[in-house]
């Protein structure tokens, strides 16, 4: 008798391989799009940190008849944007958007003066970084997560998070 030799996969083995896959990719990508939102929350936050000891800064390498302001355009939660200019030679250091961040991002604001219809800014001078306007704090956020990221009047910049995620303490 002979034997006969067997090459290659049933139609059986087959679709039980192909419905584990995509069993597996059901459940993997909407866990990578949170990871993806996620992601361009944290950047969102570090940058504006950053913009804003840089605006600091300038502000005190620029000596007392300067001083910086920052600028926040919100027209919706998930359309906004800020600037940080110099009123007395018109430089502008930073100019920023939700675009940056993928659309995913939302702002919100509890801090600065009212002006142009929505418009809000605060500025800081360069006498000890103090800021004019008094402290406040921005809100930054996706579905499911929120960074407060607080401004007291010297300008020192206080992070956290509603759930202590992404790494920053909880706010009390």
């Amino acid at each position: 008798m002979k034997q006969r030799m067997n090459r290659g996969f049933t139609l059986v083995e087959l679709i039980t391989v192909v419905a584990i896959v995509a069993i597996l990719l059901a459940i993997g990508i909407p866990a990578f799009g949170n990871i993806s939102d996620r992601q361009q929350l944290k950047s969102a936050i570090e940058t504006f940190s950053s913009d804003m000891r840089r605006a600091r800064s300038e502000s005190i390498a620029r000596g007392p008849i300067d001083e910086m302001q920052v600028m926040f355009t919100v027209t919706a939660a998930d359309d906004w944007s800020y600037t940080v200019t110099s009123p007395t030679t018109g430089d502008t250091l930073v100019d920023r958007s939700s675009g940056d961040f993928g659309d995913v991002v939302t702002l919100s604001i509890s801090t600065a003066t009212d002006n142009f219809g929505g418009d809000r800014k605060f500025s800081v001078s360069a006498l000890r970084s103090l800021v004019s306007d008094g402290a406040g704090s921005v809100t930054f956020g996706i579905a499911s997560e929120s960074v407060q990221v607080s401004r007291n009047l010297m300008g020192r910049l206080s992070l956290c998070s509603a759930t202590g995620a992404l790494g920053y303490t909880g706010c009390s």
